[in-house]
């Protein structure tokens, strides 16, 4: 497969994702938290980092360089995700107190304070409200920022980066 068809395969895997998002919001009603909203940030960026690449079609270090953005953004997606996790399996007298609605925390406050006021998480991000197969949201998201490693080891796999090292001081093989 080629970088291209990679990179419009992870918009299209970035467009269900944010419709299902808007599906849960719109219809079913379901409020996000301002976790699940970085969440869509952080989708939305992958979404147009990979169509940028699928449209231009990079070659050589254009190909790393995309490569190597997909994968931070999906280590932030997995670190948003983790964080939402581990608020909601807080027992109960430890989750944090309901704070301020996400509209209202960047109008007040300046970026670099409402970026730690967000990630820090609040009562609403600690709420479970639906499940799919035993797994709330949070650890649904944790699972997708790791589907974008499976796109960077396929790109490792092109001609010239065979050798791509994974980060745990391997290389990744290709068959």
């Amino acid at each position: 497969m080629t970088p291209r068809r990679l990179f419009a395969a992870g918009v299209a895997v970035c467009a269900v994702l944010l419709g299902v998002a808007l599906y849960f919001e719109h219809v079913m009603r379901l409020e996000p938290c301002p976790l699940c909203m970085v969440q869509r940030v952080l989708v939305v960026l992958l979404a147009l980092v990979m169509a940028a690449a699928a449209l231009r079609n990079p070659r050589g270090w254009g190909v790393r360089a995309c490569g190597a953005l997909i994968a931070l953004l999906g280590l932030a997606g997995t670190a948003v995700a983790g964080r939402h996790v581990y608020l909601q399996g807080l027992p109960p007298g430890q989750v944090p107190e309901c704070g301020p609605g996400l509209g209202y925390i960047l109008d007040a406050f300046p970026l670099g304070e409402a970026i730690g006021l967000i990630l820090s998480g609040s009562g609403e991000c600690a709420e479970v409200q639906w499940t799919l197969l035993g797994l709330d949201p949070g650890r649904l998201r944790g699972i997708q920022p790791r589907g974008h490693c499976v796109v960077r080891d396929r790109l490792a796999c092109l001609p010239g980066w065979s050798s791509f090292p994974r980060g745990d001081g391997e290389s990744i093989g290709c068959a």
